[in-house]
This record gives C-alpha cells, sequence and structure tokens, in this order.
C-alpha cells in the first residue's frame, strides 16, 4: 500500500513538473521558483487546480489559504515586494494571484497575451 502512495505522489510530481515546463515560454526570472510559505502548506490540500474555473468563486474577504484550501498549490512564487503566485491550467494558459500579505488578494487570468481580472487587487 505504501509503494502505491508514493508511486502516486511520484506520478502527480511528475505530471506537475511536466505541465509547467511545457508551458514556460519564457526565460526564468532572478524571481521565479522562490518557496512557497510554510502556512499555505497544508497537509489537506487538494491536487492543483488546472481549470480556471476554481478561481471564480473568490471574493473580497477570501486569502490565499482559502485559494490552497480549494485549488490546490500553485506551480510557482515569484514576486518581490508582494507576493505573486502562478497555477498553470491545462491549456497553458495561468491564472496569477497577487497578494502583499496572504490575506487580501488579486486574481487574473492570463492567457496569449490578453489578461482578465477575476477579482480586483486588494
Amino acid at each position: 500500500m505504501l509503494v502505491v502512495v508514493l508511486l502516486a505522489s511520484c506520478i502527480q510530481l511528475i505530471a506537475q513538473k511536466s505541465i509547467i515546463e511545457r508551458c514556460e515560454t519564457t526565460p526564468p526570472s532572478p524571481y521565479d521558483g522562490q518557496p512557497i510559505p510554510e502556512q499555505l502548506k497544508i497537509a489537506d490540500a487538494p491536487k492543483t487546480a488546472r481549470q480556471v474555473s476554481c478561481f471564480t468563486s473568490f471574493n473580497k474577504n477570501s486569502t490565499m489559504l482559502d485559494v490552497v484550501r480549494k485549488c490546490g498549490l500553485p506551480d510557482k512564487h515569484m514576486g518581490s515586494g508582494v507576493y505573486i503566485f502562478v497555477y498553470y491550467m491545462t491549456d497553458c494558459s495561468t491564472v496569477s494571484v497577487s497578494t502583499p500579505d496572504l490575506k487580501r488578494l488579486g486574481m487574473r487570468h492570463g492567457k496569449r497575451g490578453k489578461t482578465t481580472v477575476l477579482m480586483d487587487k486588494w
């Protein structure tokens, strides 16, 4: 049983990494690859969402922890001065969640150079 759980975890990590590798189109920035804050690493987080619909029900009272509880851990943490979390969708579009303090959020969906605001910034 333990082998099955470990194998499933490894497959999920490989699949997650492959979508990032498949979707990255620009060279990495010095701010890419920052560690995910410890307070967001919750044991019961779901698998990372790959559909924009997961991100459309949040409101001004939602926190980044709410996003992780519903849509899973982000694929990437970047930014300087504010947190910017990036989720890759199956179509290689991205949902970016920006927050100065993990409590106030702004969300955007980017696809082929066009950006749609999912939630206004704090």
